[in-house]
């Protein structure tokens, strides 16, 4: 009994090992490893300039853009820091207050976006740090360069035309500038920075009523806005823009 037991137990051995064997069908290549990263992410682009490029005429209400090579974690404004230049382009404290956003679906974008406007013919300079990719690998070194700000912007175009007459009575009107501006700019207390007057008769000048302004759609340089009262037939109007 002992030696059927035996055997019994050898030939389930074997068919065990016959199995296990022939289960693979041969040797099995298992998958390659995928390497490790461990480079840095890298700067591919920036607005406005660049650090070999010194952009001049930077409207006042511009974002801040850095494009990268990669995907990174999430900035924030201690990782894109702007600062204000003084005399022989010193840093001045504190820096210019502001929020980063990042679109690290598309773009690998992050855009710093100003509390308020720039100051006017000034230089700004962006320094861009601790930067790190999703494995955690940081910006070598730190990326500075900088910008100007442009002095005033200029009136473009408007729409009526200057010295055209018009056929509506209610037109929209138009002023296209030659830079960006901001939409709070066009107040000033509270009161609207454009006016339009009725110059007929040089002794009894009067405005007209603003009822709506506002930029125009997606285009931050050009400012419409309509009229609450209809203009008189054959009489002159001037706009002017700027604090009333």
């Amino acid at each position: 009994m002992l030696i059927n037991l035996k055997k019994i137990s050898a030939i389930s051995i074997v068919t065990t090992t016959f199995l296990l064997t022939s289960c693979g069908g041969g040797s099995t290549d298992l998958p390659a490893s995928i390497p490790e990263d461990k480079q840095a992410p890298v700067i591919t682009k920036t607005f406005p300039g660049s650090s070999d490029r010194l952009m001049f005429d930077v409207s006042v209400a511009d974002h801040i853009v850095v494009t990268f090579n990669e995907d990174i974690l999430k900035p924030d404004a201690s990782n894109i820091v702007l600062y204000k230049l003084g005399n022989n382009d010193t840093r001045i404290d504190p820096p210019i207050q502001g929020s980063v956003d990042y679109d690290n679906l598309d773009t690998r974008t992050a855009k710093f976006t100003i509390d308020s406007f720039l100051d006017k013919a000034t230089r700004y300079e962006v320094l861009v740090k601790n930067i790190k990719d999703t494995n955690n690998n940081q910006l070598n070194l730190s990326y500075v360069w900088k910008f100007e700000t442009t002095k005033n912007p200029t009136i473009v175009k408007t729409t009526p035309l200057n010295n055209v007459v018009t056929a509506t009575a209610r037109p929209t009107i138009s002023i296209e500038f030659s830079e960006a501006i901001l939409e709070k700019s066009l107040f000033n207390n509270g009161v609207v920075n454009i006016i339009v007057t009725n110059v007929s008769n040089p002794a009894n000048n009067f405005d007209v009523a603003i009822k709506t302004i506002k930029l125009k759609g997606n285009d931050p340089k050009t400012v419409q806005f309509d009229l609450t009262d209809i203009l008189i037939s054959q009489n002159s109007y001037a706009k002017r823009v700027g604090p009333n």
